[in-house]
């Protein structure tokens, strides 16, 4: 069926055929974070470096849960390689590029892409070069290169 925006019989039936192999019970709708996207569309989490996330160093921990002064770290950093090709940590698609600093030299100079699941999971990975037209993307945890690390801290941020 070709993509054509609008609703009609013969989206209804495709809906219904691709319900009927997933649901018991197929409501005829397609729902954001609702249960046919999460069947079609299942999160799956995978290492955005191959490399371990970063221990610590002068910069602090970069596991999920390491003290932040008053907060906690919500994310996880990993190790990489500047240069490297840098995969997507989250199923999902890539909603923006994000920045991880609001003010400084910092925030001219890094980047990332915010990343969300169909259960509305969602993960920014910074300190990348995000790839070119990468917004709007559906990426696939673990295989798709979703930009290039940076030669920051040498760790890549994901929360």
């Amino acid at each position: 069926m070709a993509v054509d925006g609008k609703m009609g019989s013969k989206t209804q039936a495709g809906i219904d055929q691709i319900q009927s192999g997933i649901m018991q019970n197929p409501d005829g709708r397609i729902e954001p974070y609702g249960t046919t996207i999460k069947k079609m569309w299942p999160v799956a989490y995978g290492k955005p470096t191959g490399l371990a996330v970063r221990g610590t160093d002068a910069y602090g921990s970069g596991h999920h849960g390491a003290s932040r002064g008053t907060r906690t770290h919500d994310g996880a950093d990993y190790q990489s390689t500047p240069g490297q090709r840098v995969k997507a940590p989250l199923s999902g698609k890539v909603t923006k590029i994000s920045k991880p600093y609001s003010s400084g030299i910092d925030a001219m100079v890094l980047s990332g892409v915010e990343i969300v699941a169909s259960d509305g999971t969602t993960c920014w990975v910074w300190y990348i070069q995000p790839t070119a037209n990468i917004v709007g993307s559906v990426v696939k945890a673990g295989s798709s290169i979703i930009g290039i690390a940076k030669p920051y801290k040498t760790d890549i941020k994901t929360g």
